[in-house]
């Protein structure tokens, strides 16, 4: 059977993962890219360009070399941030476990939900938080009990 896809070790193959985030870069940070490129010029890249335009020494090897070691560099940036969010995100059976042990008879279903929205929305802008403490600040913040039964 002739193979389907005929690489060499000189060719370089780009994941998926990869390719979307490079696009996202293009189409949502292009300003951000701009400013590390000035700033890289400022510190150091714009003499050693003059440099080799004057030596007109191009090491082709060294030149894949960085292409590749460029692209791993993302590569590696964009798993260890997707394994550090996955981390850091609760998951939506913990939440789920933590909203099925509240009992229904005191609280209403709509307060609950909303709880669990505000909740979302709270992990999101700071991954660090215990989203079953989360939860309960929220579920208190709204909780009007049912039950208003005096006790003495």
């Amino acid at each position: 059977m002739e193979n389907q896809f005929p690489f060499d070790e000189n060719q370089l193959v780009i994941s998926f993962e990869l390719l979307s985030l490079i696009n996202w870069i293009v189409k949502h940070q292009p300003e951000t890219v701009r400013r590390l490129v000035e700033n890289l010029l400022k510190t150091g890249l714009q003499e050693k360009l003059a440099k080799q335009r004057k030596t007109d020494l191009f090491d082709e090897m060294n030149l894949q070399e960085s292409i590749v070691e460029f692209f791993g560099l993302f590569e590696q940036s964009l798993v260890e941030a997707t394994e550090a969010r996955s981390i850091n995100q609760p998951s939506p059976q913990a939440l789920a476990a933590t909203i099925e042990s509240i009992d229904s008879s005191s609280c209403d279903h709509d307060i609950i939900a909303l709880s669990a929205q505000r909740t979302t929305r709270a992990l999101k802008r700071n991954v660090g938080q215990d989203a079953k403490d989360l939860f309960y600040k929220e579920l208190l913040k709204s909780w009007n009990p049912r039950n208003k039964r005096s006790y003495h």
